[in-house]
């Protein structure tokens, strides 16, 4: 078992983190689905959900030096407080917006600001874990990171639901405010060490040049970095542009969006837990490796055709079974993925390996939404579906075999 004092901080510190994921989650969705519903528009969804992911990309890489560097319990103060603030101001300003199009630009800068505390946060978070967290406890706290926020993102869309229907944004974005404060409140319990040095340019950019380096004498790395893009892609057209898809093709209410929402995140955490239990069962470390090869290029193409399913159905119950299945296969990849780089990396780099995969995932995000927001307009989503799915199975197939092989 873990000491006491280590299991505490962990277990305080997920929590702190879930509390203010669920503020900005529930900001983020409010946003998007207002703008869905209000324009049916594959072209306005992808503008505001590049908004909110492209920043990130932008900064990410940069986020994980730092975390690499400097106290990571005071970037993440920070930067929960720098957003807080930003939405703050956006609550006071909305009263005062009678035109529509400026209106929607301070959306679009709120997300983007947003966007960016979370390109250095994110990154910063995956390190915290690993630094507080033994690395035989790592995929157990790993899926327990994942269960406990896709909990939180389970009731999300119940509250965007009913603040859409009966409130106002306003009132989400007062929620996030103060999911902020009282997830700093109990990060401030935690100790994690004293500051690094101060900052120092010439020293960053040498940080970049050797985890370049550190990346490109490492294939297992290099390929499992191309596989999660490949991944992040495929998500969009199934999983980020689920809400167009059942809007255009079901229902365009609040209500489908709410089922659709619920469903997905409820298969995150049964997937969470299953890999929670499977962590658990697995002593032996080898195995443990193996089997997590094996496992994630079997949820790959699962993954894939689950987005093929629910392209080419008609049943909207179906389609929520296979969003079920989808949302499972979604979250043993990422709990996967991550503890793989955990464990095979350096901790002194982990920073910096996590802040490439929160760029890469920042960056193929809002590159998915504007390719396939776009081509949404013109052909149908749920061919873009079927073959992002295919592409899937595809790459799977071929890497389980040479992985296995390379171990």
């Amino acid at each position: 078992m873990l000491k006491t004092n280590c299991k505490q901080k962990a277990n305080l510190f997920l929590i702190s983190q879930s509390i203010t994921l669920l503020g900005s989650t529930l900001v983020q969705m409010v946003i998007i689905w207002y703008i869905t519903v209000k324009t049916l528009s594959g072209c306005w969804v992808a503008l505001f959900s590049i908004c909110a992911y492209l920043p990130q990309f932008l900064i990410s890489f940069w986020g994980g030096v730092w975390a690499d560097r400097f106290n990571c319990k005071k970037i993440i103060m920070v930067v929960d407080i720098f957003i807080a603030v930003v939405t703050l101001f956006m609550i006071l300003v909305i009263p005062y917006i009678d035109n529509e199009f400026i209106f929607y630009s301070l959306l679009l800068i709120t997300l983007i600001l947003r966007s960016l505390g979370a390109g250095i946060q994110t990154p910063t978070v995956n390190v915290v874990i690993s630094k507080i967290v033994s690395k035989r406890y790592l995929m157990q706290y790993n899926s327990l990171n994942t269960m406990i926020q896709s909990i939180m993102q389970c009731v999300v869309p119940l509250v965007a639901g009913i603040i859409l229907s009966f409130t106002s944004l306003e009132v989400a974005l007062w929620i996030d405010v103060l999911t902020a404060i009282v997830g700093n409140v109990i990060l401030y319990q935690i100790s994690m060490g004293k500051s690094s040095s101060k900052i120092n340019i010439n020293s960053t950019w040498q940080d970049i040049k050797c985890i370049i380096n550190y990346v490109l004498r490492n294939e297992f790395i290099i390929n499992l970095l191309f596989v999660y893009g490949i991944y992040v892609l495929g998500c969009v057209p199934a999983g980020f542009l689920a809400g167009l898809f059942v809007s255009r093709f079901y229902d365009s209410s609040y209500e489908f969006l709410v089922f659709v929402e619920c469903i997905g995140f409820g298969g995150m955490i049964i997937g969470g837990f299953l890999v929670n239990i499977w962590g658990k069962l697995i002593k032996k470390e080898k195995i443990l490796y193996i089997s997590l090869i094996i496992i994630l290029y079997i949820s790959l193409i699962i993954f894939g055709l689950m987005a093929i399913l629910m392209g080419i159905i008609k049943n909207f119950l179906l389609y929520l079974v296979f969003m079920c299945i989808y949302g499972m296969a979604l979250t043993i990849i990422q709990i996967i993925i991550t503890t793989l780089l955990q464990e095979k990396t350096d901790i002194n780099v982990q920073g910096k390996i996590f802040g490439i995969m929160s760029t890469i995932y920042s960056g193929f995000i809002p590159f998915g939404l504007f390719i396939f927001g776009i081509l949404a307009d013109i052909i149908s989503l749920s061919i873009i579906m079927v073959i992002s799915g295919i592409v899937l199975m595809v790459l799977s197939i071929w890497n389980i075999f040479k992985d296995i092989i390379n171990i």
